[in-house]
């Protein structure tokens, strides 16, 4: 599995390294390596190994060790690919496995059936121990809160639509400027939220009743507007500060498929200057603009997505006549939004190196790993019969011997001779 993952990162013009860090159960400092890059097949996300950084995690010896594996890997030579090291706290949009959006949309979309439930718990409290009678009591009286049902209402239609973005975000299939689009488009609709705030204190006021206690003074409805506007406000700067790197890409918008038609009378030249600042040295400006032009005007590309691009230019053998172009969709691809897969590899670490599985070594750790995580190449490999080493006519002639290799992990073993055969 290794050598095949190598030989793709051999082939790939450029590659994104992620890595990201945690400890694990036996409190070693555990870093994750996942490398990012586009092949003829499509975008590859692939998990390469976990690294024991316990006794230096400064930057300076974590570009060392990431060196040393690019090397290791073979594709760190003088025709070697170009590297974007995208860290999980800076230069990639930190992913948060939180799903406490779940549970408010849950209790939104159930707050009827929930306070039946713990209205039949109170009413029948004899035959339900205490602590149960007590905490239904509880929630009876949250869910007919105001302030409570209030912010309910909000953050549910709020999540609606971020939970939709936190899925677009998690697949590695889409390229950076679809997801750039869906993110702006998010803002959009938190934004016209305010002007959904009467609504939502209506609906709430007819619910549970209007305000109680002490906050019930003065203009009540002009405070909760206030707040509702402070707390979407929030929200915005949250999500522009944390995009915020990624709106220098500017050069995104060449391959945005719907701006190709506007593109024909008028040449996206700000893009390709940005474009030209940060990558110059992988392109020739003047065929480049010439090949987007061209491209631009072709029926056959018009509304393809970057990653389309690249395969249509593949399939009809254009990779070489547009060369600038598909530079351009490689670079594209390889971006990645997120440390989504990173995120994903702990997972797997938490699953395999357990409290009983505590004395694991590195070696094996990454192994196992490897095996779970890339399942599907696993599975494609086993499919074309390369999961065996070929035997060595000397060693099988000897031994009867097989060796099994499933990435760094090699299994090695002896046939057993039958009863009345020759040694």
């Amino acid at each position: 599995m290794t050598d095949s993952m190598k030989e793709e990162l051999r082939k790939a013009p450029f590659v994104a390294v992620m890595l990201d860090e945690t400890t694990d159960i036996s409190n070693v400092a555990q870093m994750s390596y996942v490398l990012r890059y586009v092949t003829d097949d499509g975008i590859k996300e692939r998990f390469f190994k976990y690294e024991d950084v316990t006794e230096d995690k400064r930057a300076e010896a974590i570009a060392t060790r990431l060196l040393e594996f690019l090397r290791e890997s073979g594709s760190a030579q003088q025709s070697a690919p170009s590297y974007w090291m995208i860290f999980a706290s800076i230069g990639a949009a930190p992913t948060r496995w939180c799903f406490h959006s779940r549970l408010v949309c849950t209790v939104a979309e159930k707050t009827r059936e929930l306070r039946e439930v713990f209205e039949h718990i109170v009413d029948h409290h004899t035959e339900f121990d205490d602590e149960t009678v007590h905490c239904s009591d509880g929630y009876i009286t949250l869910l007919t809160s105001f302030d409570f049902s209030f912010w309910l209402k909000t953050f549910h239609a709020i999540f609606s639509y971020s939970d939709v973005v936190f899925e677009i975000l998690q697949n590695k299939g889409f390229d950076m400027q679809f997801c750039l689009a869906r993110v702006d488009q998010l803002q959009r609709q938190i934004e016209q939220e305010k002007g959904n705030f009467d609504s939502v204190y209506d609906e709430t006021q007819a619910l549970v009743g209007p305000p109680r206690g002490r906050g019930a003074q003065g203009d009540v409805r002009a405070r909760y507007r206030e707040l509702h506007c402070s707390v979407i406000d929030s929200l915005l700067t949250q999500i522009s500060n944390r995009f915020s790197d990624h709106k220098k890409l500017e050069f995104l918008a060449l391959l945005d498929p719907q701006q190709f038609g506007h593109y024909c009378n008028y040449f996206p030249t700000a893009a390709l200057n940005s474009l030209m600042e940060s990558y110059g040295g992988y392109f020739d400006q003047p065929r480049l603009h010439t090949e987007l032009a061209v491209m631009y005007g072709m029926s056959d590309i018009l509304g393809k997505s970057p990653a389309d691009i690249h395969q249509f230019l593949l399939k009809k053998g254009l990779s070489e006549s547009m060369k600038q172009v598909y530079t351009l969709s490689c670079i594209i691809l390889t971006i990645p939004v997120s440390t989504a897969s990173v995120e994903r590899s702990f997972s797997a670490l938490k699953r395999i190196k357990s409290y009983s599985r505590s004395t694991t070594g590195q070696v094996r750790l990454s192994d196992l790993a490897l095996i779970s995580i890339e399942k599907e190449l696993l599975i494609a490999l086993k499919a074309k019969d390369q999961l065996h080493d070929p035997p060595s006519s000397s060693s099988s002639k000897k031994t009867g011997g097989w060796t099994l290799c499933l990435g760094d992990l090699i299994i090695k073993g002896r046939s057993i001779n039958p009863p009345g055969s020759s040694a």
